[in-house]
């Protein structure tokens, strides 16, 4: 029999002490904490679950994704340190981002600007594009697992593991790959195995969040959410989008197609096209890099003097 949460995820675990309490979900909490020797900020996630009782849970194949994991490299992913167990309970040691999650941050403000979306947008894209090249999906994108920082810097946490501890939650629904509800793919409803277009499909529809307040797809139950994925038309989900949305409009429609052949394929791409969208919506923004150095070629090129003749 393990022992409660509260028993001993006080004081020192490893060769970390627990300062205070970050957050509680379903199957874990999280804990800022600082290095004894180094005095390193990091934020600790200890699943208090009682593994007994979820058959579906592998804990060794949840320790192969944290090395997967671990292996990833990118301001916009928050960074694994290290895995460990104390006391029958892995604890997973990651980066310490001093902001809130983008779920934290919708609950305060209802909706985000679409300039404060297209900088989240393109944040998460870049973060996506570099896990999906070394082969990993992160099968749970959503605002929940979205830091952001006091800069306004997006970072994606937790990839691959969401999905492990999701699927030993809430078991499986006829075989479907464990997701959350409101951002799961149809194909992840169907239990075909997700690819980095799932990781879009999702992407999209937190990017439908950012600009309305609410998820795009609203049901009673979970089921009732799936069936949603797989009916509901993409105009529907359109109509709701404010006008101010703008250029966005038809990137949440892509990314939200129903059939991954009709998505963007890559994140790459996604990038691409919010490159082009910025230079022809010209929207002021703070950008990221990339997209401000495309800015400045454009600029370039339109102040650029005709040969033979003045400029127009």
């Amino acid at each position: 029999m393990m022992e409660s949460a509260s028993t001993f995820l006080l004081g020192r675990l490893g060769s970390y002490r627990l300062k205070h309490l970050l957050g509680t979900g379903a199957t874990s909490q999280v804990y800022l904490a600082e290095h004894i020797f180094l005095k390193r900020a990091a934020a600790i996630k200890i699943l208090t679950c009682d593994f007994a009782e979820w058959p579906d849970f592998d804990l060794e194949i949840f320790e192969n994704t944290a090395v997967g994991a671990a292996r990833l490299n990118h301001p916009n992913i928050v960074t694994l340190y290290d895995i460990d167990e104390e006391r029958a309970r892995p604890f997973l040691v990651m980066e310490y981002v001093d902001g809130q999650s983008l779920h934290a941050l919708l609950r305060k403000k209802g909706r985000l600007s679409p300039t404060q979306a297209l900088s989240i947008l393109c944040d998460v894209a870049r973060a996506l594009r570099h896990a999906h090249a070394e082969g990993i999906v992160h099968c749970d994108i959503k605002p929940g697992n979205i830091l952001i920082d006091r800069k306004g810097n997006a970072k994606v946490t937790d990839f691959g593991l969401s999905r492990a501890l999701n699927q030993a939650e809430r078991g499986s629904l006829d075989g479907m790959v464990a997701g959350t509800p409101a951002y799961i793919s149809p194909e992840q409803v169907l239990a075909r195995r997700p690819d980095q277009r799932s990781d879009l499909y999702s992407l999209g529809a937190t990017l439908f969040e950012m600009l309305t307040g609410e998820a795009p797809f609203r049901g009673s139950s979970d089921s009732a959410l799936f069936d949603l994925h797989l009916t509901e038309t993409r105009g529907m989900i359109l109509n709701r989008l404010p006008a101010e949305a703008g250029p966005l409009r038809q990137v949440v429609g892509r990314l939200l197609a129903r059939y991954p052949k009709d998505r963007y394929q890559t994140a790459g791409e996604l990038l691409a096209d919010l490159r082009f969208l910025f230079g022809r919506a010209k929207v002021v923004v703070r950008p990221p890099p990339d997209i401000h150095a495309h800015l400045i070629r454009i600029g370039e090129r339109r102040s650029r003097p005709r040969p033979g003749g003045s400029r127009s």
